[in-house]
């Protein structure tokens, strides 16, 4: 840590610091109730000398006679005091409250009581202390709509994130990400080069979320408009921190933590009720099948003899296999260290921050490795203003596997692996090659590898013209450069590489992006400050192009050799190529009428090289109005409500992240004919294809109450979905099956609420409640149809898409039970309720049964609710998050809650097979123990058995956090101080009590998938500044 402080302090000298002896002015700065006011900001006008407070809130600053101190705190009014013959000067500054806080939208910046928007800002402090790879987790609870679910628990991975539902059936339905006012890349690298079933890379994660000042989220029309055809599913606008004046400040963090299983999951048969079943298994086909009566001897004498694993387990003294515990990595370490430096003055300021986040999965084998970097350096020159904001990082990822079937998965083994069979042979050492259908997974961790080593480099550069008071030229140049390496590994001996006596992929990834964004900039105020007008005009382009190369080949010389040059059989190399461009632009325009009647109107015109010439430009807009109430006369005097504020916004925005080339009619040239390379369509193309649009409404209210004790807002909002993307069928006589075509609408709408409430203010003691709820009613409104007029319904073996449903509906066969009498599975008629009526009638198989609406995939609601109490420098925050009204399907339960082979011979059965039927009169939803292979005949495929109610409520965070006092502090040369302990995801509860499985699960398909579990963190954490 020495060396790293001397490093910064190098660094520090590099940009330059300016001070001058004059009289030392002192004093606190301390707000309405005489609480300190830690960072605040005291400089002396016109001059380059500054400091920021302590954390009691005090400051000293050089200063002569007649000069002039500002004093200013974010979320605070700005006081100019004169030094007189006084070497104490003392401030206390007023809450400028929640009416003037700043709206950042990433193209404009608003006074909250001059804005129109729905937004939420997520502030810096809950960013930093989340044990957590990817900024992005902090908003989870955070945000009224929005719905965030982990893909795994691997650390580095991406999350999937909604907001305000799913507005498109085919598309895109992730928001657009936007750095210091830039759009970016989002996305996922894989550790498999040919983008295998590993869960990858997440990009976003690659940003320090130390170096993160605020996130907002960007939800209607008039926030959203701006980003044109790139809008429509929200914005997250992300700000990263800058300089400021004062003395040169360091800030150090440091946490370190433990990770394991949120929820145990999935408990799985031992050895010995593996041998019970399979012996009941048998009697039952000798007494069912055929009318022999067989013993428990006997049984168990078949068992032994014929299916495998079994003799083997009873010989080795019946001895459990224990595979979890050889995957499981309990107490996965979790750690991060960054160290940051700050300063400057009136004319100039800087940055400086390198950080470091190391992690262990909780399953052996995978762990992330990141190291970051970042510079922000600020210069005014009289009108001119240079700034630029630089962030690297190199981030390397080593997984395995997971999110599919494949064997490879160290988490598919806990769950296809059978008890029965032991991980080690007579010589203690790895029996491998294993005789089990599934790998030997705790062997592969040892020998395979999936890498992904990725650098990402980010640079935001602006320069910025004075031209005239209140009216300001501005242009940014940026660059988002991704370069990823991605090398597997398989070894021959056990797994999926003993086919080819060991594989080798390699890959390199290179992703470019730039932008230009050229801007004029007003804001004025006119008439004795009764008429406020401030516009944007704005000009941007932004290119990416994308190449990647990829190798693979077979069979190496020898052992200990990993690059494919050395593996020389069926060597093969790919490559490609990718770009697009966009266009864009904006007008934006705000008036208020002495802050109590405020319009907005946005305009954005954006072409899209994703679309044929003469399609690839349109219009978006939106307008919006905004009354402040609590500014009207008659609510002047009112002691009860503080601010009362109506808003409504109204306008259309868009989504062009379609498939490149769609447009086009393509061919391809992977065609073999007679030995000879041969060139074939492979798309018909659709060259008036365009984007998906959104139309948005918002009314909302915000509030607060009782000298703003209570605050919070609540309103009602739609987004309309036009001209999906849809695939109609085409005729045969075209020579291809279908073409994807603009057709179909989807409706979202619902309310949504948030507040923040103190309850009790006693003293030095504050308890507050906070909190926020969104509902989603989802419909789809029209699809293609037929030439008959008939639609053309978008059904799959799960879900069905049909008018006047929601997205991805459950489309599934009704369980009925057990037999009590045969202990035999039934099934529920069902039936098609849009084509006829829907039979409770009792059915005898699975095939007689028809597909039945059975729920949506997508919640009602979500939400979360918090408590925070504070006295003094202890702060406890507990935040609960909940999501309910849809369903989720565990996918691979047709396997381990099979009542037969495909458990007990074939893969692995779950523990609640011992809740099996047994006897006539047995009340059970456990089939019979019967010895087939069919899915079919126990019962258990694909049905509404192993769909659940998806309601859930998780303890998502809990934080205790003690800010020493500086009079314990300051003699050590600290000026802050605080220590902390951060829980994560650490209590679960589910409304249906047999769901085993973690309830976050991915928006896109509601489907519990084997990926690395999703974890629950303990934390402890120091942060210190001086």
């Amino acid at each position: 840590m020495k060396k790293l402080i001397n490093l910064f302090s190098l660094l520090v000298l590099t940009v330059g610091y300016l001070g001058f002896s004059q009289n030392s002015i002192s004093g606190v700065v301390s707000d309405a109730d005489g609480l300190p006011l830690p960072g605040a900001t005291v400089v002396v006008e016109g001059t380059s000398i500054g400091v920021t407070s302590d954390f009691d809130g005090n400051y000293s600053i050089n200063a002569s006679e007649g000069d002039v101190l500002i004093f200013s705190y974010v979320g605070y009014d700005s006081v100019s005091i004169t030094v007189g013959d006084s070497a104490v000067v003392n401030v206390s500054l007023n809450s400028s409250t929640a009416l003037e806080e700043v709206v950042v939208t990433g193209i404009t910046a608003q006074e909250r009581q001059r804005s129109v928007a729905t937004t939420t800002t997520v502030g810096g402090e809950l960013i930093e202390t989340i044990p957590f790879t990817s900024a992005d987790q902090a908003l989870a609870g955070r945000v009224a709509g929005l719905r965030i679910a982990s893909l795994s628990g691997t650390p580095g991975t991406s999350s999937q994130i909604r907001i305000r539902g799913e507005g498109s059936l085919t598309g895109n339905n992730a928001p657009l990400f936007v750095i210091d006012g830039v759009p970016i890349t989002n996305g996922t690298y894989v550790g498999d080069p040919y983008g295998g079933a590993t869960a990858g890379l997440g990009i976003l994660s690659m940003i320090n979320p130390d170096d993160i000042a605020s996130i907002t989220v960007l939800k209607d029309a008039s926030s959203t408009a701006a980003y044109g055809n790139r809008g429509s599913n929200g914005v997250i606008v992300i700000t990263t921190k800058k300089g400021s004046a004062g003395e040169v400040s360091f800030s150090v963090s440091s946490q370190y933590g433990f990770q394991n299983r949120a929820v145990e999951g999935i408990q799985m048969l031992n050895g010995n009720q593996y041998v019970e079943l399979a012996t009941e298994m048998r009697k039952n086909y000798a007494l069912y099948g055929f009318g022999v009566s067989l013993t428990d001897e006997q049984a168990l004498s078949w068992v032994t003899a014929v299916l495998p694993g079994y003799g083997d387990f009873i010989d080795n003294g019946r001895v459990s296999g224990n595979w979890d515990s050889l995957i499981y990595n309990q107490d996965a370490p979790v750690q991060k260290y960054n160290i940051s430096a700050t300063g400057g003055d009136a004319e100039q300021n800087f940055r400086l921050s390198l950080g470091y986040t190391g992690a262990e999965a909780i399953t052996n084998g995978r762990d992330y490795e990141q190291v970051s970097g970042a510079i922000s350096y600020q210069r005014k020159s009289g009108k001119l203003t240079l700034s630029t904001q630089n962030n690297v990082s190199n981030a390397v990822s080593n997984t395995l596997l997971e999110g599919s079937a494949s064997f490879g998965n160290p988490d598919f083994t806990r769950l296809f692996m059978s008890e029965r069979y032991n991980p080690y042979g007579p010589d203690g050492e790895y029996l491998v090659p294993h005789p089990a259908r599934a790998h030997h997974t705790p062997f592969l961790i040892e020998n395979n590898f999936y890498q992904v080593d990725n650098t990402r480099a980010i640079s935001n550069n602006s320069l910025s013209f004075d031209l005239l008071d209140g009216l300001k030229l501005k242009s940014i140049y940026a660059i988002d450069y991704n370069v990823a390496a991605a090398h597997s590994y398989e070894n021959g001996i056990e797994g999926d590489g003993v086919g080819e006596n060991g594989t080798s992929r390699q890959s390199v990834n290179r992703r470019f992006t730039w932008s230009t964004i050229n801007s004029v900039e007003y804001n004025q105020s006119f008439g004795d400050n009764e008429h406020f007008v401030s516009a944007v005009l704005q000009q941007s382009f932004q290119k990416n192009k994308s190449t990647n190369v990829a190798a693979d080949g077979e069979n190496p010389a020898s052992e200990g050799l990993y690059y494919v040059s050395s593996f020389t059989a069926n060597q093969v190399a790919v490559g490609g190529f990718s770009d697009w461009k966009q266009l864009s632009y904006t007008a934006a325009v705000n008036y208020s009428y002495k802050d109590k009647y405020i319009a907005n109107v946005t305009w954005r015109n954006d072409g899209s090289s994703r679309f044929a010439s003469g399609y690839r430009f349109g219009n978006f807009y939106s307008v919006g109005a905004a009354w402040n109430i609590s500014s009207e006369n008659f609510l002047a005097d009112n002691s009860v409500v503080s601010n009362l504020k109506l808003r409504a916004s109204y306008g259309e925005t868009g989504d062009s992240n379609i498939s490149l080339n769609s447009y086009q009619s393509l061919f391809g040239y992977s065609a073999d004919y007679n030995g000879l390379g041969a060139v074939f369509p492979s798309s018909y193309g659709n060259a008036v294809i365009s984007w998906e649009k959104a139309e948005k409404l918002d009314v909302f209210v915000d509030f607060s109450l009782l000298n703003n004790r209570i605050a919070g807002s609540v309103g009602y909002y739609e987004r309309k979905t036009n001209d999906l993307l849809q695939s109609v069928p085409l005729s045969r006589t075209t020579g291809h099956n279908s073409q994807t075509q603009n057709v179909g609408d989807v409706m979202n709408k619902g309310v949504e609420i948030d507040i923040d409430a103190t309850v009790l203010k006693v003293g030095d003691f504050s308890w507050d409640i906070y909190g926020n709820y969104a509902s989603v009613e989802n419909e789809i409104l029209r699809l293609a149809q037929t030439a008959d007029g008939e639609d053309i319904n978008l059904d799959s073996f799960f879900y069905a898409n049909r008018v006047g449903r929601p997205i991805d509906t459950w489309n599934l066969r009704q369980w009925g039970g057990v037999d009590p009498a045969t202990g035999l599975a039934y099934f529920i008629e069902g039936g098609d309720a849009d084509d006829g009526p829907v039979s409770d009638a009792r059915v005898e198989s699975w095939t007689a049964a028809s597909p039945t609406m059975a729920g949506q995939k997508l919640p009602d609601f979500t939400g979360a609710v918090g408590t925070r109490l504070k006295f003094k420098g202890l702060t406890v925050d507990a935040n609960f998050v909940f999501q309910g009204g849809h369903k989720m399907y565990d996918y691979w339960a047709t396997y381990y809650y099979h009542t037969g082979n495909q458990a007990l011979i074939n893969y692995a059965g779950a523990a609640k097979l011992m809740e099996r039927w047994q006897q006539p009169g047995d009340i059970t939803d456990v089939p019979r123990m019967q010895y087939t292979y069919s899915t079919f005949g126990t019962g258990s495929y694909w049905n509404s058995h192993y769909l659940y109610d998806g309601d859930m409520v998780r303890l998502r965070d809990l934080t205790v956090n003690f800010n020493m006092p500086s009079n314990l502090i300051s003699e050590i040369g600290v000026d802050t101080m605080n220590v902390y302990v951060k829980g994560t995801n650490i209590w679960t509860w589910t409304k249906d009590d047999d769901v085993e499985f973690d309830p976050e699960i991915p928006p896109s398909n509601g489907f519990n998938n084997i990926y690395t579990p999703i974890t629950k963190t303990w934390a402890i954490g120091l942060n210190l500044t001086f």
